[in-house]
């Protein structure tokens, strides 16, 4: 799923092909605009039904012949990018709510899309290994990118010079855009990395994934400058706040969690001045709450956290599946 950044639409895909589109715009949702058009092409009586629908209808975009792994909004939000199963990728036009241009090139599902901050460019990551980049005028990727493994995640930096992957590998890459070529790889999680966030400032970059664990590092000198522990399980989602001063986890613990940044790394830049260990674990134990690191948890009842997003007035947006079952034994 995927959220925009500026908090009026969200996209969800599922399993049958379809993506669920919301406008959360008070009096100007998808169905209201829908029954406007409906209203004045003469068709009100076929459609009656629909025009006392709530804001929380959605529109359906239909297109894909595979389950839905990926989304993104274009910085301008007049466009959506899908991935999906059926490996290929789709442009949508939220004005018409209509698909564009379908992007192939992948071998097998796409995992993730990614538009960059520019809008322009995007980037997508496969279960063949590979990440490419990709401009909506062209229908074949400009870069190719290779990989050992599966390729799970892609971010760009904010001055969309580099790119960066997390893969199965459990290695993070950079690649510099402008070159084609790989600027270095970072080793320290113990799994697959499902993850990545660069901060607004493009100073630090994170990464989470199965191990349960953040990495933070600095990319003006590549090091690790902080590993964040206290999540129960898989790591779907990170996101910075606008001053970088805060990072959102969310996950499949069923909770969403916020780390103090600031204070994570001025006590490795205190403990690397003193030549001693640079890696700061931190977890739920109230001893290590009390350095700041993990500011509060925030638990649902039954939702896996797949998306978390600050807006641009750093209001934290959090989504995922509500899981409803009312057998107990499912759940434990």
């Amino acid at each position: 799923m995927d959220i925009s950044r500026d908090c009026s639409l969200i996209a969800a895909g599922y399993d049958d092909c379809c993506i669920k589109l919301w406008d959360l715009n008070e009096g100007k949702s998808v169905w209201s605009q829908t029954t406007q058009k409906i209203r004045e092409n003469g068709r009100e009586n076929r459609f009656k039904k629909k025009t006392n629908l709530p804001r929380t209808e959605y529109e359906l975009l239909v297109g894909h012949s595979g389950s839905i792994f990926g989304l993104s909004f274009a910085p301008d939000n007049q466009y959506l990018l899908s991935s999906s199963e059926d490996t290929t990728i789709r442009l949508w036009s939220m004005e018409t709510k209509t698909c564009l241009v379908v992007f192939k090139g992948h071998y097998y599902p796409v995992w993730s899309v990614r538009f960059s901050p520019m809008g322009f460019y995007f980037a997508t990551c496969s279960h063949d290994g590979s990440s490419r980049l990709w401009s909506t005028n062209f229908t074949t990727p400009h870069r190719i990118y290779a990989s050992s493994s599966d390729v799970n995640c892609v971010e760009f930096h904010p001055n969309c010079n580099y790119l960066v992957t997390g893969s199965n590998d459990r290695t993070v890459k950079i690649y510099d855009l402008l070159q084609g070529l790989l600027l270095r790889t970072f080793y320290g999680h113990t799994g697959p990395i499902f993850a990545l966030a660069v901060s607004p400032d493009g100073r630090y970059l994170a990464s989470a994934g199965e191990d349960k664990t953040i990495i933070m590092w600095d990319l003006s000198t590549y090091e690790r400058v902080a590993t964040l522990k206290g999540h129960k399980g898989t790591i779907w989602s990170l996101d910075f706040s606008q001053e970088a001063t805060i990072l959102a986890s969310g996950g499949a613990d069923n909770t969403v969690r916020l780390w103090d940044i600031i204070g994570a790394t001025t006590v490795f830049q205190r403990f690397k001045n003193k030549e001693m260990d640079s890696d700061m674990e931190t977890d739920d134990s109230h001893k290590k709450n009390s350095n700041g690191f993990l500011l509060e948890t925030f638990y649902t009842k039954q939702t896996p956290v797949f998306k978390v997003l600050f807006t641009r007035r750093n209001l934290l947006m959090a989504g995922g599946a509500f899981i409803q079952s009312t057998d107990r034994s499912v759940l434990n």
